[in-house]
Order: C-alpha cells, then structure tokens, then sequence
C-alpha cells in the first residue's frame, strides 16, 4: 500500500508515483494507494490499482474542512488498540474527549457563522440529480426550485422557474459576489421571479466553491475541467426539458455574468445574449487581484493557464468554436473599466478574426451614466432590453 496526497492530478509526487505503479503488472502485485485528500472523481492511476477512500474528501456535499479533519483525528482515536484506553495529556486533559469537544465547537461556530453570513441558503427546495439521469428530468410549471446535477464530482446549480403560458425564456449569471464565502448557490436577481414575463434560469458558477477568497470565478474551472462549458450543455439540456426553443431564449448578465452570459451563447446555439458593461477579455480586467487569485486556485500549475485562451478572452473563444452568438452589449462610456479596458481592446482583437464559421451580429449600445460608473443598467432598463431581444410586449410604465 503507498499513501499519496491525491490521486487526482498529475503534478509532483503523485505523477511520479503514478509513472511507477502504472507500470508494475497487475497479475503479479496487487497495489492499494491511500490518498489523504480527494479532489476530484477522477484518477491519474490505472484501473488495476485499488484506491481507498481520502482520508478528506472535499468532493462531498455540505463539505467542511475543520470539522473533516477534526473526524480524521477521531477516527484514529477509535481504532487506537494499545494497553491505554485512552492519551492522558496530564491534569484533567483526556485527548478523545478534548477531540469531541472540539467537534462540538466547530459544530456550534459553525452555526453561528451561517447565522451571522450576509449570505444564506436560500429558501428553495432543491433536487440533486448525476447528469446521467437529465434524460428522465421532469420540470413542473410555476414552481421554483434548485436544480442540482452532479457531473465529475462537480455540481451545477440552477434556480429554475417555468412560467406556463410563456414559451420564451431568460437565463441569468451571476456578477462578482462581494466578499466571497460562497458556500450555498448564488442566484443574484433571483427576486425579479414574480415580476419577469417569461421563464427564467438562474446559473451558479461552481468555480466559486474552489476556494473561499474567490468573489468571480468567470466559469474557468479546475485544470482541464472547463466548469462553463459543461454547465453551458448541462443548460441546453434543462432547456430542451422545459419544451423552450433556444431562438426564444434570451441570456444575460452584467460585469463577470456578462462574460458568462456571452460565452455561454456560444455553447447553446440559438439563444441570443444581453451583456452590460461585461468582461470581454478578462485578462485586461482592472481589478487584477480577481484574475490572480482565480488563475492560482483554477490551476494546480499556473503555466497551465496559458494553454486555455479561450476560458479568459470572448475573442479566442469565439474562434475556437468558430461561432458569434446575437449578442447586444450594453456599455456605459462613462465607465473606464469597461470602455477603455474592455470594449476598445475587444474591438480591436475583433479586427484580426478570421476563424469563424457561424457568424452573428454584435450590437454595442452606447449609454451616458456619469453617475453610474460600472453599475450599468437598473432593473426596468434590463429588462426592456430583453424583452425586445425575445420579441415580448414591455409592460406598461
């Protein structure tokens, strides 16, 4: 048996150990590896080699780093068989005891963290499916609820409502969620439900789970794992569920749900897409410490990064794919963080494409907003603009 810190990516150590152990023929030795942590489902190792359970899996639901390893320690502590039945540290110290105590304390800060977060779990009820079983989804009309689909170990999360007599459809992202901490899916806008004219989807991006201090995760994922993508056609799926054409569908987004919005236009063909005063290259975002801190916790090797253009520039994904979705940008000129730094270079690098097979018009609307910066549109104005994309009567002012 070998004991490694993951058996999940190919870096360091654990690719060194793989390089042997893949080696070694099965009909001969009978190999176990004991992995302390469990990143992902997947495995650099071949099937003949067993793999047990991670000491730490954060690959589980509702996972909790202190009160995991906390159990780690406990597990241990049960299956100790020496004379003693339990560790006297001196005095009236017991060490199980002193171990379950803290459990306890972690339990109770626990609580009270959720009970003082500026966000909570929401008050949907919540179905949590594996992709595998999208096929026999069935989603019911004027009710809201969260869909949760397991891919990889990964989930995506939708907050979905099918509004009956509606046959058209907009799909919301999320911005950046300040301060961090996510913990529970972030639905932003989620409160627009009663007041939309059409039905909705709500994305969550799972990039955002990868690490505490993330507050914008722009869908890029883990290493190869493209989360954006694969929540894009998990999207088209749900779509098709719902009995929604993607021609009458509408997705949208301001700031980093801009971006997502735009990218995700490529993935499910068809749909149209609104952005306001959206990422476009986020590599020339202004808020670098966003874009550094999203490189260092997507990729266990920060040069890997660079093979992935497309994740961080609408261009390069534009020519990967070979598709321009409809897309409306909405851009306040008043804002340098999003006409200088983004729409001018966007236009620029739109110069020099050339592998595009399907192509779609982009149409940029110009706002003056001295007062709003980088805030861009409100609600109604929003709104408006996607009810014309759709072809949907604008309610009375």
């Amino acid at each position: 048996m070998f004991l490694t810190w993951s058996v999940s990516y190919g870096y360091g150590t654990e690719k060194s150990l793989a390089d042997v152990l893949n080696r070694f023929d099965p009909k001969q030795y009978e190999i176990s590896v004991l992995p302390m942590f469990k990143y992902a489902e997947s495995t650099i190792f071949r099937d003949h080699i067993r793999i047990l359970d991670a000491l730490v899996d954060y690959t589980a639901e509702d996972f909790c780093e202190e009160k995991a390893l906390a159990q780690v320690l406990l597990r241990y502590l049960d299956k100790y068989d020496g004379k003693k039945p339990s560790y006297d540290l001196g005095g009236a110290y017991e060490l199980k005891a002193e171990v379950e105590q803290t459990v306890r304390l972690i339990d109770e800060a626990i609580a009270e963290r959720e009970g003082n977060a500026k966000l909570k779990k929401l008050p949907y009820p919540e179905t949590t499916i594996r992709e595998d079983e999208l096929d026999s989804l069935e989603i019911p009309a004027d009710r809201s609820f969260i869909l949760r689909v397991l891919r990889g170990g990964v989930p995506y999360e939708y907050l979905i409502h099918r509004k009956s007599g509606s046959e058209k459809l907009i799909v919301f992202h999320n911005g950046a969620v300040p301060e961090g901490r996510v913990r529970y899916p972030v639905f932003q806008r989620h409160s627009w439900i009663p007041m939309l004219k059409t039905s909705s989807v709500f994305c969550m991006d799972p990039t955002l789970y990868l690490n505490s201090y993330l507050q914008l995760g722009w869908g890029i994922g883990k290493n190869q794992d493209y989360y954006l993508e694969n929540s894009s056609r998990i999207l088209g799926r749900i779509v098709e569920k719902m009995g929604i054409r993607p021609a009458d569908t509408a997705i949208y987004g301001s700031s980093g749900g801009g971006y997502l919005a735009a990218i995700t236009g490529i993935f499910l063909r068809g749909a149209a897409v609104v952005a306001d005063n959206a990422q476009l290259d986020v590599r020339n975002w202004i808020y670098k410490d966003a874009l550094d801190a999203a490189v260092a916790f997507c990729f266990d090797n920060i040069g890997e990064a660079l093979r992935y253009r497309e994740r961080f520039s609408l261009i390069d994904a534009f020519e990967k794919n070979g598709y321009v979705p409809p897309l409306t940008l909405h851009v306040n000129l008043c804002s340098r963080a999003d006409n200088s730094t983004q729409l001018i270079p966007f236009l620029q690098a739109a110069e020099r494409m050339r592998c595009v097979q399907e192509y779609h018009d982009v149409q940029v609307q110009l706002h003056y907003h001295p007062d709003r910066g980088h805030d861009g549109l409100t609600m109604e104005e929003a709104l408006a603009s996607l009810y014309r994309v759709l072809g949907v009567d604008a309610p009375c002012a």
